[in-house]
């Protein structure tokens, strides 16, 4: 497979399946942590929020910027797992922290290829 075309199924796959997490997370924030404002200042509910704030940022970014949108996504997804791993949550630390991270990978590895095929 020549470098310009896995280049280009790389950056896709990263952002059809980037897309599909931060609707999926939207769609659960919106559902879940929202209503929990109106209930009573949940500080961990904000912190959430702020972490996936990011992390989608990081998503929105790659688009223009693919390594800074990237890596701004990694670090989001490890915060993310740091998080919830400090809560005593680890499986749900890597259920919200992975498809970020592997995301800002694919995109990553993206970026390399197409810096790699500049130099040949």
């Amino acid at each position: 497979m020549s470098p310009r075309v896995l280049q280009t199924r790389l950056k896709w796959t990263a952002r059809i399946v980037g897309l599909l997490v931060c609707i999926f997370f939207f769609l659960f924030a919106v559902r879940e942590v929202v209503p929990t404002f109106n209930q009573d200042s949940d500080v961990n509910s904000l912190y959430f929020i702020l972490l996936l704030s990011l992390v989608v940022g990081g998503y929105v970014a790659s688009w223009q910027w693919e390594l800074p949108g990237a890596l701004i996504q990694v670090a989001g997804g490890i915060c993310m797992f740091i998080f919830m791993q400090s809560k005593n949550e680890t499986f749900l630390g890597i259920i919200f922290g992975l498809p970020f991270v592997l995301t800002g990978f694919l995109l990553i590895y993206s970026w390399v290829v197409w810096k790699l095929r500049d130099v040949e």
